[in-house]
């Protein structure tokens, strides 16, 4: 796999912990294959530790994974999954730009300009058909923040967010 298309996937989960906004902004990039008669009920889960990649957060990731996918029904399976997860998560420095208002001495308000260190969370996902390799959902997102919150709980909530469309395991 391409380490531009999976460094996206990146974003999923450090998209929660940047706490800025809503999951599905308009740059994100999620798609799901149509339904199928194929039934799924394990999975396993695998970094691809591409350019980027994150190794210290995949604890937390493969956690919160594990949790959303547990959640709709679906059993973790070190060996012969039905499906599997790969994922790709990092996080890229990048210069900002804030200005804000400062009043002069003089009463007047001025514009100051400063330079931040931000950092652009980046996630790509996909879930695969173990069998055939299909493509059942990726997404690719990509999302600046500042002060990251990189715990458990904010993993939990973007990875299970991110995962809401995907279905259940069926019966």
């Amino acid at each position: 796999m391409r380490a531009t298309l999976l460094l996206p996937l990146l974003a999923t989960l450090l998209l929660s912990a940047c706490s800025n906004g809503p999951v599905n902004q308009p740059s994100d990039r999620i798609s799901q294959a149509p339904p199928s008669a194929q039934v799924y009920r394990s999975f396993t889960i695998k970094p691809v530790r591409t350019k980027g990649h994150r190794v210290d957060l995949e604890e937390r990731f493969n956690s919160a994974t594990q949790r959303a996918l547990e959640a709709k029904g679906y059993v973790l399976q070190d060996n012969g999954a039905d499906m599997q997860v790969i994922y790709a998560l990092g996080t890229q420095a990048q210069e900002g730009i804030e200005l804000r208002p400062v009043m002069g001495s003089n009463g007047a308000i001025y514009t100051q300009t400063e330079m931040t260190n931000d950092e652009t969370a980046v996630l790509a996902l996909r879930i695969l058909d173990s069998r055939d390799q299909r493509v059942l959902f990726q997404a690719q997102i990509s999302r600046q923040f500042t002060n990251p919150q990189f715990t458990q709980q904010a993993f939990d909530q973007g990875v299970a967010k991110l995962l809401e469309e995907f279905p259940p395991a069926k019966p």
